[in-house]
């Protein structure tokens, strides 16, 4: 059993890491992607998606976009419109899959979306990207695709209800999704 000493202490510990990450957006940005993804994890996770999110745009040189109900970025170059989603897989039986909220699918984005398996004690990373063809094609053929809460109370506008879905590990949709999507490496994702 732990001791109320040690629960103190990690509590604290954590409190306060917590409360220098809000301080500092940019905390561990440079340093090794591992030791990031570490790091975010101890974050609540309303807070890391978005920390990891503006790691991603500035490693890859994106333009982050500042109005609410746009793209995260644009790849200025390419003149493409990104939503970046994230996800960070462990062991608990609960967070086991991959969980994507907030697509529009009748929004002309391309979708960038990067999920860290920290499951047995390995960290792998999986770089995905689908156009707005792709993410259309997926939320016809996931069968556990559903409008966001929020937007489930707006039955007026159904057609532009934002979508959510889960994909389990190792599932054949993700072993599909590996196949189709799927990058080598963080900067083929451009």
């Amino acid at each position: 059993m732990i001791s109320n000493i040690i629960l103190k202490s990690l509590t604290t510990t954590l409190k306060y890491i917590r409360i220098f990450a809000r301080e500092n957006k940019e905390f561990m940005f440079n340093e090794d992607i591992e030791d990031f993804i570490n790091f975010c994890y101890l974050l609540p996770a309303n807070n890391y998606g978005t920390r990891i999110q503006n790691r991603i745009i500035n490693k890859l040189g994106l333009i982050k976009t500042a109005r609410k109900n746009e793209a995260d970025c644009i790849h200025e170059v390419a003149d493409i419109y990104i939503e970046i989603k994230t996800s960070i897989i462990d062991d608990d039986k609960l967070n086991n899959k991959l969980n994507i909220a907030n697509i529009m699918e009748w929004q002309p984005y391309t979708y960038y979306i990067v999920v860290f398996d920290m499951r047995d004690n390995k960290f792998e990373k999986y770089f995905f990207v689908l156009t707005q063809f792709d993410m259309k094609e997926e939320i016809y053929i996931l069968n556990n695709v559903r409008n966001t809460h929020n937007q489930n109370l707006d039955k007026e506008h159904h057609s532009n209800l934002s979508k959510k879905f889960e994909i389990k590990i190792d599932s054949n949709d993700w072993k599909r999704w590996c196949e189709l999507y799927r990058c080598k490496t963080f900067e083929d994702m451009l």
